[in-house]
């Protein structure tokens, strides 16, 4: 093979592997915004809240917990 062919080659296989790594992180990427949580995707009394005190996170606490 002559070296234009030679360094054809050689550019197209780094392309692929440029290729399958995009994907593997495209992958990677849509696997880990499936399993976030926003602020509105909270539920009850923490519903469309954005900023809470910590008066609010503690009465929170001591709700579920019972006492």
């Amino acid at each position: 093979m002559s070296d234009k062919i030679k360094a054809l080659d050689a550019q197209v296989r780094s392309l692929e592997e440029e290729l399958k790594t995009l994907k593997t992180l495209i992958k990677h990427i849509e696997k880990r915004k499936k399993g976030v949580k926003t602020f509105t995707s909270l539920k009850g009394i923490w519903k469309d809240k954005v900023h809470f005190t910590i008066d609010e996170i503690k009465d929170a606490e001591i709700k579920l917990k019972g006492f």
